[in-house]
């Protein structure tokens, strides 16, 4: 049951779901607030009767009675979940639910696929300067140059492996799986590869579109673990990953303009490419403030011109 200041709303487990909780709308339980991540949490049953409430590397941290838990823990009936300023009681299936407020209205949200933890790369690209161009286009116009592009990033994407890939507006979302930790350099490399054809094709198209000036991305990417499976409700479940680390790839895709470069890579994900290539000649080190943290974060950038020159480098090599 999840207690809200407008009454309480009650939220089914299926013997073998999920639900996801954040900030984000696409979540199963959606909270409000600045101190919940756009996805934070997500409970889950290992399919034996028991239920396992999972961190999503939130940046306040998931509590259960008082205690901030380190990545997961087991619930029992009637623990306390506090997301925020927020808090929900856990009640086994087999329990008796604790009683709704008086008046409240009740909706019942399930999904019924697992979800589980994998080790992950992201990118995000984002065009630049979209809204400017887009107040000197036509709007049929600049629907179908981004319908063009659209259309060819995703053959892009599924060229060099994207587990899945997603459009929002103008920015583009790539995800990859490592099933082995010893694949994630040779996947990272054909991630770079992909966000310099991406770039490639933002130039040619608006070039192709006659449009006023040229398309240019922005690029982040970012490695680590992250929830991936059926995410959200059963009205309206979607196949992807979520995770601070999708976050953090949209932050550092900002943070490109900030640092003055078109791509930029985690410090994980700088690290990972390191081991088997001479990236720290391509890349510059610096540091940057990323929106919902703390601390300025160490990021790694190039221009596409060095990206092509690192790419050319191992092609080379191989």
């Amino acid at each position: 049951m999840l207690r809200l200041p407008q009454g309480d709303q009650r939220v089914e487990l299926g013997a073998a779901g999920s639900v996801t909780i954040g900030r984000g709308e696409t979540n199963a339980i959606v909270l409000p607030g600045d101190h919940v991540s756009r996805e934070h949490a997500f409970i889950q049953s290992n399919g034996r009767g028991d239920f396992y409430i999972t961190d999503l590397g939130s940046g306040n941290g998931t509590f259960v009675n008082d205690r901030r838990i380190i990545a997961r823990a087991l619930l029992r009936h009637n623990d306390r979940i506090r997301i925020g300023d927020i808090e929900m009681v856990f009640c086994l299936p087999a329990a008796p639910n604790p009683p709704a407020t008086e008046g409240a209205s009740a909706t019942q949200k399930t999904t019924s696929v697992n979800v589980e933890m994998r080790l992950t790369s992201v990118l995000v690209t984002d065009l630049r300067d979209y809204t400017g161009i887009a107040q000197q286009v036509e709007p049929d116009a600049l629907s179908r140059a981004l319908a063009g592009f659209n259309r060819r990033a995703s053959s892009i994407l599924e060229n060099y492996g994207a587990w899945s890939h997603k459009f929002l507006g103008d920015a583009v979302m790539g995800v990859w799986i490592h099933r082995e930790p010893e694949q994630a350099p040779r996947d990272l490399f054909a991630i770079l590869q992909a966000a310099s054809e991406l770039a490639d094709l933002a130039a040619t198209l608006s070039q192709q579109w006659k449009l006023p000036g040229p398309w240019r991305i922005g690029a982040g990417i970012c490695t680590g673990f992250s929830a991936v499976g059926n995410i959200g409700s059963s009205r309206s479940a979607d196949f992807t990953a979520i995770g601070e680390v999708v976050n953090r790839t949209f932050r550092i895709e900002s943070a490109t303009r900030q640092i003055g470069c078109d791509v930029a890579v985690a410090e994980e994900t700088f690290h990972i490419l390191n081991r088997v290539a001479p990236v720290c000649e391509y890349f510059v080190g610096c540091e940057a403030n990323l929106k919902g943290y703390d601390e300025p974060r160490p990021l790694y950038g190039a221009s596409f011109v060095r990206l092509k020159s690192l790419l050319d480098f191992i092609s080379q090599g191989q």
